[in-house]
């Protein structure tokens, strides 16, 4: 049996079940193995690109837990679950919206029980295409005359156009720029608390670090302050964390950085159990997206003392973060 998505052919159950890894690959949409916990046990180069996520990082790993905490939610964990706790569903098929740092995606998914193997869930996403065609979200944000409300990647940020933000916390000057982001931060981080209370997390500290990063994210989009995506690759070795922070305004503002740097410090911070600091990497002014920036600890905040006046590659290399394996 085949079934048309989206002008998209999906193949037979049966069909996928006897595909080899290349053939799998080559598919022209999303193709997923889960066992009936949700661990991920194939993940398709299609669905690796459109998540932006590398299979090495996922299988292996639990969808709902570590890879995707956006679908912890009814709608489609509770599918999931319905499809592998009833003894005569074979199929499951929704429509749900994926949030990334690169934009949201809206996607049609179909779960299916592989052919003769009740402990395994065969799960193809395709992304579902508006009005015809694929709509890239807009990098910058604009006023919405009428809301009153800038609108951008993130959704709403600031009831204020664009350019003034940064104007204000120029403004204000950079020291109580930094005190507004840390205030703000504090009460970003108290509402991603409670999402992690809500998904079964004792605290945010104490989450996986996939879900860690989904709840911060989440939680700053929400707010209207723009997406971030967390590297906590270098911790270990140097105590430095990676963000990349996609702000719903750009605009050519020290004191926006100096706002965003405080923001993100109590939020990061609230997110590891340490005070923290944050520093931006590759600009002197918030002109481009997204932007790079470091976490250290406090006492480590020598570290970051030069950043902004000396190339961000230097930084990174010191800190052990944005590097390219060799």
């Amino acid at each position: 049996m085949t079934a048309v998505t989206e002008g998209i052919h999906l193949d037979s159950v049966e069909r996928l079940a006897t595909m080899s890894a290349a053939e799998v690959d080559d598919l022209p949409y999303g193709f997923l193995i889960l066992d009936r916990s949700g661990t991920v046990l194939l993940y398709n180069r299609y669905e690796s690109r459109m998540s932006r996520l590398p299979p090495g990082r996922v299988v292996g790993k639990n969808w709902f837990r570590e890879v995707a905490p956006c679908t912890r939610v009814e709608a489609f964990q509770g599918r999931f679950h319905a499809l592998v706790d009833s003894p005569t569903a074979l199929v499951e098929r929704f429509s749900f919206r994926f949030h990334f740092l690169h934009g949201a995606q809206d996607v049609t998914v179909q779960l299916t029980r592989a052919p003769g193997d009740a402990d395994r869930i065969f799960m193809t996403v395709v992304r579902r295409s508006v009005g015809g065609a694929e709509v890239d979200l807009p990098r910058a944000a604009a006023l919405n005359e009428h809301i009153g409300a800038i609108v951008g990647p993130a959704g709403v940020a600031l009831p204020l156009p664009a350019r003034t933000i940064g104007v204000l916390m120029d403004r204000v000057g950079l020291a109580e720029a930094h005190a507004i982001g840390d205030a703000l931060g504090h009460s970003i981080a108290s509402a991603a608390e409670r999402d992690a209370a809500l998904v079964g997390e004792e605290s945010i500290p104490h989450a996986p670090p996939l879900l860690r990063s989904g709840v911060l994210d989440a939680s700053l989009a929400s707010a209207g302050f723009g997406r971030i995506a967390i590297d906590l690759s270098a911790r270990e070795t140097t105590g430095a964390i990676g963000i990349v922070l996609r702000a719903p305004s750009v605009t050519s503002s020290k004191g926006l950085i100096a706002f965003y740097e405080g923001l993100l410090a109590s939020l990061i911070g609230r997110a590891i159990g340490e005070p923290m600091v944050v520093r931006s990497l590759d600009m002197d002014e918030a002109t481009t997206v997204p932007w790079l920036l470091a976490a250290v600890p406090s006492a480590s905040r020598g570290l970051l003392d030069d950043a902004g006046r000396v190339e961000a590659d230097i930084v990174s290399r010191r800190l052990g973060v944005f590097v390219d394996e060799p």
